[in-house]
């Protein structure tokens, strides 16, 4: 399994979805002001950073990003903790059970030891059972609060009729943006006038819609 620093990697392009460079023309910033939420299907994406050895393994994991861009021109960018807790819960369960029957299946194809047989090998030696030691080794390679803590970003962001820039705390850099509409409750983030549409590394691609929550 990959290390868990690569996954973090993986939100961090998502992260900087507005870096692309190019032009555009009208909007208006004050209605950008509020909190956005999108969701993101990244499965193909820990599927891959999940490496060779899972790659029969399929299980879906939605995660709800969450947007605030602030009336005194910060903004933040953080996953909704409750809906992400509850998408890694039943993700890692599925994991879990896939590493289990894995488990069994190595111990009857490469020694002959049927289920029972491994069940009493596992306990005798560790105290435990398969899935619990399972588990556990996947609850150490996998902390949720840390992973969620190290993907938070803020800093502070400008509009200029339909261009979004953004920055780290610091200055803005006015020479790389995104462009952006707001239909209603519906802000919408697309690629600039002459700039390439490749999808982002992260498996998410432009436009990105998101939707107001407050």
């Amino acid at each position: 399994m990959r290390k868990v620093s690569k996954w973090i990697a993986v939100f961090m392009a998502l992260i900087f979805v507005f870096s692309l460079c190019g032009c555009g023309n009208g909007g208006s910033g004050k209605n950008i002001i509020g909190t956005w939420e999108t969701e993101w299907d990244m499965s193909e994406a820990m599927a891959y950073e999940m490496g060779d050895e899972f790659a029969d393994f399929e299980s879906t994991l939605v995660v709800s990003l969450l947007f605030d861009f602030n009336e005194d021109g910060t903004y933040k960018i953080y996953l909704n903790e409750e809906k992400f807790k509850i998408s890694i819960s039943d993700w890692i369960d599925d994991l879990c059970d896939f590493a289990v029957e894995k488990m069994y299946d190595t111990f009857e194809t490469e020694s002959g030891v049927d289920r029972e047989t491994a069940d009493s090998l596992i306990y005798e030696q560790y105290g435990m059972t398969i899935d619990e030691m399972m588990r556990q080794q996947i609850d150490l390679l996998f902390n949720v609060d840390a992973f969620m803590a190290s993907i938070e970003t803020k800093g502070n962001y400008e509009t200029k009729g339909n261009k979004l820039f953004l920055g780290d705390g610091g200055e803005v850099d006015r020479s790389r943006y995104d462009t952006f509409s707001v239909t209603g409750d519906t802000l919408k983030l697309e690629v600039p006038k002459g700039a390439p549409s490749t999808p982002l590394s992260s498996g998410l691609e432009y436009p990105i819609t998101l939707y107001k929550v407050k």
